[in-house]
């Protein structure tokens, strides 16, 4: 016999149980659905390694979602109810050189501009007016992050009428590289402040990818690179417990294998196991958009919608995670604080080196000489027995390796590990087998098998290029909606985008608007 709710929401990652609890919260019937045998998507946080040490399986940091309404307001009692903490480091992260020198972006400005004067004094300089400005964007560039995008040609009329909008406008058009050249003259600092924003899976110099140096910079200033207390679960498990509070059900271990469409409406869905689910208002899926054609069907999905889907573009690069459970924590050879030393990516020192990497990528070619390493026990002892650490060892890697497809990976998965912890060891003086105690890691190629909203290991879903971004995202025409009546989407795929950011806030004025339900009210 079917079962009935007002609203079924496949992906129980937090975008998906965000938008069921905001549902559940608008007095609706609300089930969440979730192939794996625990929540969380992207943020989920397990002993990986051996017991007692808890690692985040993708995300670990959530700058994004510190704006958001989500967390600025408490809108679902996260934080006053159900135990959701942020830490707050001082330093955001350290880019360090292979001769090991370095610089170190602290939230403190004063301190982050010592150190860059060290290379250029035009840059400490020029540093503190670009961190001017980008704090006097932060408000405007966080207003329309949370809720329905306009459209491009809207955005770009409005951003045009002012000489501080002419200068949004250009940094969506130009790329990292570019905004650094135009603030930095040392090859140094234009590396390290294009390098940290490289984590947008979108090498510094594409185009069209300079609005991050903004963002990401505005989000240091403001909070730092902030750390929920227990792990990135945290914010999943918070979630689940707010959804369930107010009556939402939550089935894992539960694959959809196909929506019930009838009548040119979704209706419900049918899973794996031949049960059929029945929604009378709505279905919203959290899912990438490259699997709703499938899950829609030839018939209900017209072609232009397939053919935007199919041509959407996946990020440039992709993670190859590494997960370390250790005795001590990493001592560099470089004089860096501990603090400092609890965020540390690796980059090239000169220009040429440095942008081989993101053209050897391009080309299918595995570098693991730039990690970004991550050291959360440093500030937050819950993750790992008393004295012990976890290192989050996070690699950029091609999906098809050399012409030969994803599955080399299973071949050159070990050795890259192995070349990874060499690139670390020439930097460090204490990270020999004698301190690791276990290792955990996926290539690109395993994350996708792992997520199937991750196809080719692509956590961000589709990549964030500005033409996949706002009004466009994840396809120009559809945003939140599809071509079938009743179907939402909500998540990485859709406005916001990508990263623990609580996109599904976004989405929730126009789905409830459809619905006939009050945001506004919902939230106040």
């Amino acid at each position: 016999m079917s079962k009935t709710y007002d609203v079924i929401v496949l992906g129980g990652g937090h975008n998906g149980l965000l938008a069921g609890a905001y549902m559940a919260k608008a007095g609706m019937s609300v089930c969440v659905l979730e192939r794996q045998p625990f929540v969380g998507g992207g943020a989920v946080t397990r002993e990986l390694t051996v017991p007692g040490f808890r690692h985040d399986v993708c995300s670990i940091g959530h700058m994004l979602i510190q704006p958001n309404p989500l967390i600025a307001n408490d809108e679902l009692n996260l934080i006053s109810k159900y135990g959701l903490k942020y830490l707050y480091p001082e330093t955001a992260t350290t880019v360090l050189f292979p001769d090991d020198s370095y610089i170190a972006f602290y939230r403190d400005l004063d301190r982050t501009c010592e150190g860059i004067a060290q290379y250029s004094e035009h840059d400490a300089e020029s540093f503190r007016k670009f961190c001017d400005f980008v704090d006097s964007a932060f408000d405007f560039m966080s207003m329309g992050m949370f809720a329905p995008p306009p459209s491009s040609g809207h955005m770009a009329m409005l951003l045009e009428e002012s000489e501080f909008g002419q200068e949004v406008l250009r940094a969506f058009s130009v790329s990292q590289l570019d905004i650094a050249c135009d603030w930095f003259e040392s090859e140094e600092m234009r590396i390290a402040s294009s390098r940290v924003t490289s984590e947008g899976m979108i090498s510094p110099h594409t185009k069209g990818s300079g609005i991050a140096m903004f963002w990401y910079f505005a989000l240091v200033r403001k909070y730092g690179l902030c750390l929920p207390e227990g792990g990135s679960g945290a914010i999943s498990e918070a979630i689940r417990a707010c959804l369930e509070d107010l009556g939402g059900e939550v089935r894992t271990s539960a694959t959809v294998k196909r929506l019930s469409i009838s009548g040119g409406d979704c209706d419900g869905v049918v899973l794996d196991d031949g049960e059929t689910l029945t929604a009378r208002k709505a279905v919203i899926s959290a899912l990438n958009i490259k699997q709703m054609p499938e899950l829609i069907g030839d018939e209900a999905a017209p072609e232009i919608y397939r053919r935007r889907v199919e041509r959407a573009e996946h990020s440039e690069y992709f993670p190859f995670h590494i997960e370390l459970a250790m005795n001590e924590a990493p001592k560099y050879k470089a004089d860096i604080d501990d603090t400092a030393a609890a965020f540390v990516e690796f980059s090239p020192k000169k220009m040429d080196d440095y942008l081989k990497v993101f053209d050897d990528l391009r080309r299918g070619a595995p570098t693991a000489d730039i990690p970004l390493l991550i050291v959360p026990t440093v500030f937050d002892q819950t993750r790992a027995p008393d004295g012990k650490h976890i290192l989050y060892n996070y690699n950029y890697a091609p999906y098809n390796v050399r012409g030969k497809g994803p599955a080399e990976w299973d071949n050159i998965k070990e050795d890259y590990i192995q070349d990874s912890l060499k690139a670390i060891r020439r930097q460090t003086t204490n990270m020999g087998d004698d301190n690791i105690i276990a290792s955990w890691a996926k290539s690109p190629y395993e994350l996708e098998q792992y997520n199937w909203a991750m196809p080719k290991g692509d956590l961000m879903h589709i990549g964030s290029f500005i033409h996949q971004s706002l009004g466009n995202r994840p396809i120009a025409g559809w945003g939140y909606k599809t071509p079938v009546n009743k179907l939402y989407m909500c998540g990485a795929s859709t406005h916001p985008g990508p990263g623990v950011n609580g996109a599904a806030r976004a989405a929730m004025p126009v789905i409830m608007e459809e619905l006939g339900l009050d945001f506004e009210k919902v939230v106040g």
